[in-house]
């Protein structure tokens, strides 16, 4: 993977890292042979409590996911709350978020369709990162060295590319539009991610830990070969994608009915019923 993939994950540290309260957390089990996914609860906490403790802040790295995803019942609360409770947006983008519901929501429900980033998307397009001289120059470098990926075959400057708006956003005004992104995707009345990335599937299960919200999982196995088939008519193809579609209800599934699912995903049983006879309400 090459340096031009890493530097919006770099800007969202830059910052903290500046900081000399952080404490950078490795965990041990990167350096062994240990698979990361397994890191139990009780491992993960007596790594970082002491460090916790001392310094009152701590950026951990590389462990997105990495702990074990069947834990405690009380560490999975905890997951959902940090995930779920705990994030709050400005108020500015709020209002726009609003602004925007209500327009849509004027004529009809609406559906709301989240759509993956393309990556090297400043090398393909000649642009400066927005980050700082330091990221502009490796993009360009990359750009130098991989000319197959450039896409942008005009003599203008990338601060003229920016004025003609002909380059992407930046890493700040990604960070925005993404917040405005998730709100209006979680208060849709119809949610569908275009693939199983990690933001949609925080969506996901923050619309279900929220209450019944329609979700539509595109059966791209099935749908492929009508894709492929060049004489259906339109409407042909209408009710095919009803018939597979069908089921497709946003009905929430209980975690533990299959191994490796994430509490965040997948948020009963543990984050909404008091015990185990209460499952089925909610389903």
């Amino acid at each position: 993977m090459n340096q031009a993939m890493f530097l919006g994950r770099r800007e969202k540290y830059r910052t903290a890292e500046r900081s000399d309260i952080v404490m950078r957390f490795r965990s041990m089990v990167w350096k062994s042979s240990t698979r990361a996914d397994f890191i139990s609860g009780d491992s993960s906490m007596g790594s970082i409590t002491c460090s916790f403790n001392r310094d009152g802040v701590l950026l951990l790295r590389r462990l997105d996911s990495r702990l074990s995803k069947d834990l405690p019942s009380d560490l999975q609360k905890l997951r959902c709350k940090a995930a779920f409770e705990a994030l709050k947006f400005s108020p500015r983008v709020m209002e726009i978020w609003k602004k925007l519901a209500e327009r849509m929501r004027s004529k009809c429900p609406y559906i709301a369709l989240h759509l993956r980033l393309e990556k090297d998307v400043w090398v393909i397009t000649s642009c400066l990162t927005g980050l700082s001289s330091k990221y502009d120059e490796i993009a360009r470098l990359e750009g130098i060295k991989r000319p197959e990926l450039l896409t942008a075959k005009s003599s203008m400057t990338p601060n003229e590319r920016k004025l003609a708006g002909l380059c992407p956003l930046n890493a700040k005004e990604v960070t925005r539009l993404l917040t405005i992104d998730y709100i209006v995707c979680k208060e849709s009345d119809v949610f569908m991610a275009s693939h199983g990335g990690n933001m949609g599937c925080a969506i996901q299960g923050h619309r279900a830990y929220e209450g019944h919200k329609k979700l539509i999982t595109p059966n791209k196995r099935q749908m492929l070969p009508y894709f492929l088939n060049k004489t259906m008519t339109e409407t042909e193809s209408e009710k095919m994608m009803k018939k597979f579609h069908s089921q497709s209800l946003g009905q929430r599934e209980i975690r533990v009915s299959k191994a490796g699912r994430v509490v965040t995903k997948y948020p009963v049983p543990e984050c909404m019923c008091i015990n185990n006879r209460l499952i089925l309400g909610y389903l």
